[in-house]
């Protein structure tokens, strides 16, 4: 009975992992994969909460385990393999002398650990690893969902179009640690909507050079100029498409999960 209790943990240890393994790579699949924020949100939150129950089972099993080792008198210096696998102990008298009162130890286990299954659970841990670590930066580093504004003008019919600047403010210069300087300036661009009407919107515009008049892509609504515009910086096609990553870092970094230590 107590034996059969060390493999019942070992099952449900077994279990519990496959299950972190599989919430692990639909987090990362999920935040990468599906430009929907809502569903993406949704479906992110139940699978670490599926964790968070693996972890709850994982450390109630821990003391389950604990006591079975107790039990059938496993040292706590022994092998994982012995820890949870039926064990049988040796009578007594045997391997020592009779009324020495050298402790009984426990026997060899019933079945070894194959080299494959071994190497199986190597190749496993060094997956779920890699897979989380990569996880745990695209959750940091990715964008939830686009902004109001952009998310606004997308529901509005959202394109991008050349807006002729017709006034440029003080421009500011950047000078980045890593990567060349830039300059942005707010500066006011005309739009124009569908049926010939215009209108202005003032847009935070980002060059190499100080903005000046002349011609700039931006994105706004031709059916609704209320909603202002967005200048056309590198990033808007991916936020206007809700996804988290451009598609060169998402694919990149799919990659690199997939490209576990073997």
């Amino acid at each position: 009975m107590r034996s059969g209790r060390a493999v019942r943990v070992r099952r449900v240890g077994g279990w519990c992992g496959a299950v972190g393994l599989a919430v692990v790579v639909t987090v990362l699949g999920v935040w990468l994969f599906l430009p929907e924020p809502s569903l993406r949100r949704t479906v992110v939150l139940g699978a670490l909460a599926c964790g968070a129950v693996c972890l709850v089972v994982l450390a109630r099993q821990r003391d389950a385990a604990e006591e079975a080792r107790v039990a059938v008198g496993v040292p706590e210096d022994a092998a994982p393999s012995t820890r949870f696998s039926p064990v049988r102990e040796i009578p007594e008298g045997t391997g020592a002398a009779e009324g020495t009162g050298s402790p009984r130890v426990p026997g060899l286990p019933h079945a070894l650990p194959s080299r494959r299954s071994q190497q199986l659970r190597e190749l496993t841990w060094g997956l779920g690893l890699t897979t989380g670590l990569l996880a745990i930066v695209a959750l940091a580093l990715g964008r939830p969902q686009p902004s109001d504004q952009v998310a606004r003008l997308g529901a509005g019919g959202a394109v991008y179009a050349e807006a002729r600047i017709l006034e440029a403010g003080k421009a500011e210069r950047h000078d980045p640690s890593r990567g060349s300087p830039y300059y942005t300036a707010r500066v006011v661009v005309e739009l124009r909507g569908a049926n010939g009407a215009r209108g202005t919107a003032t847009v935070r515009a980002r060059s190499a050079e100080p903005p000046r008049t002349g011609d700039r892509t931006v994105l706004y609504a031709p059916d609704d100029l209320g909603l202002g515009a967005v200048s056309g910086r590198a990033s808007l096609r991916d936020e206007l498409a809700g996804r988290t990553f451009s598609p060169f870092i998402t694919w990149g970094s799919s990659g690199s999960g997939s490209s576990a230590p073997r």
